[in-house]
Parts: structure tokens; sequence; C-alpha cells
């Protein structure tokens, strides 16, 4: 019997969404979540029988990877403009040497996690799975976002530190669905992961600096609500 070309695809965005939270209410921990993926990447991996190269887990063009760079640059460049312009800030606050030693242990500590967990299985498997039933760039580009972006759905209703009002999840599943698109195309330009990691890292790693650097001191000092918002996630989706 022929199997369906949706099966995959199907199969492991439903587990992805479905298993990661369940893992971690069974668990406790956080960490779950992010293990889940590893665990179904490695399964569906081997199931499906996926050619390395097919998943992107090859070097991508130095073309792609300058693009990868230029996107975090610029994105966090334009949002620190208008923090920094709100008046909200204290840019005199921030220890330079001790915040760039923080974000490159971060850095080397989270690009292998990553590449093995979220860019692993979103563009990397999931990608390939629908590369492999032949479905067309524009469908691939959207699929891969949507299953992003609902695999973080689950985050911001079970973990107390990253729960948001009912109102604000609409506009933070768009954004996730974006950068999940966004990443897509770096993907889809290099078929490579490698670009997609370095366009997360930067915009990640930089946005810890940059918020630290410009928001608002709190009274025990340290760094403010947008600080702290953009590190613990940072930090949580490596």
């Amino acid at each position: 019997m022929t199997q369906s070309r949706f099966f995959w695809p199907v199969l492991g965005s439903v587990a992805v969404v479905v298993l990661s939270p369940v893992l971690e209410l069974v668990t406790g921990e956080p960490a779950a979540y992010s293990f889940a993926v590893l665990g179904l990447l490695v399964l569906f991996w081997i199931l499906s029988r996926m050619p390395r190269r097919r998943m992107g887990l090859t070097l991508g063009d130095g073309e792609t990877h300058q693009m990868a760079l230029l996107y975090p640059a610029v994105m966090i460049g334009v949002a620190a403009v208008v923090v920094y312009y709100s008046g909200d800030t204290a840019p005199e606050s921030i220890d330079g040497r001790a915040y760039l030693g923080q974000i490159l242990v971060m850095a080397l500590v989270t690009v292998i996690g990553a590449l093995l967990t979220e860019d692993g299985f979103f563009r990397g498997w999931l990608w390939g799975s629908l590369e492999q039933g032949e479905f067309g760039e524009f469908t691939t580009l959207v699929w891969t976002g949507l299953a992003f972006s609902l695999w973080h759905l689950p985050v911001v209703l079970i973990e107390e530190s990253f729960r948001l009002p009912i109102e604000q999840i609409p506009v933070y599943l768009t954004n996730v669905y974006l950068m999940g698109v966004n990443w897509g195309v770096l993907r889809l330009a290099s078929g490579s992961v490698s670009g997609t990691r370095l366009a997360r890292r930067g915009t990640q790693r930089r946005g810890i600096l940059v918020a630290m650097a410009v928001v608002p001191v709190a009274a025990g000092g340290g760094a403010g609500r947008y600080g702290r918002c953009c590190s613990e996630r940072s930090s949580a989706s490596g």
C-alpha cells in the first residue's frame, strides 16, 4: 500500500505540538519541552530514512550566511533605536564586558542544542518531509511556520514565567510565525539549516545585549522588565 505524502508531515507536526507540553507537564521540567523535540527528531529521522542533505544538515553558501547575519543586525538595531528614544532607558548601567562574556557562553552552549531541536526539527526534518512529499515551496514555508508557531503556544499557557494575557497571545503567535517564515526563507535559499541557526543566534544573543543596555533599571538594580523578558525567552528557546 502506497503511503500518503501527508503521512510524515502531519504525524510529525501533531506529535511535536502535543508531546512537548505533555512531557513537560508529566515531568514538571521545562527542559523536557525541548528534549521531546530532540527525541522526535531522532525517531522520525530513523523511521523515515531521510537523507542528511534533505534535512539541510549541510553547510550553506557564504551569501546566505551574510543575509542571516544581516537579519538580526537590522531587526535588533531598529528595536534598540525605538526603545532608546522612548526615554525609558539606562545605557550607562551596562557592564559591556560582563554581558558580552555571558552572551558568548550562551551562544556556545545553545548553538548545538537548537540545531538538534527547533531548527533541526522544523526547518530540518519537517521541511525535508514536505519536500519529500513533493509539496511546493510556498506550502512548505507556511506549514513549517505554522507548526513552529503552534509549538510555542503551550509555553505561554503552562509556564508561569512566560504566561501572557489572552489578548496578547495572537500577537505573540503571529510574531513567532513570521520569524519561522523568515528563517524558512533562509533555509529555502541555502538548502541548509546553518543559515537559520546564525539568524536565530544573532537575534537572541544580540537581543539580550541590546535589552540590557537600554532597558530601565529595576529598583533593586539589574535589567528591567524588557531585559528580563528578552533574556528569559531567548535563553529558553535557544
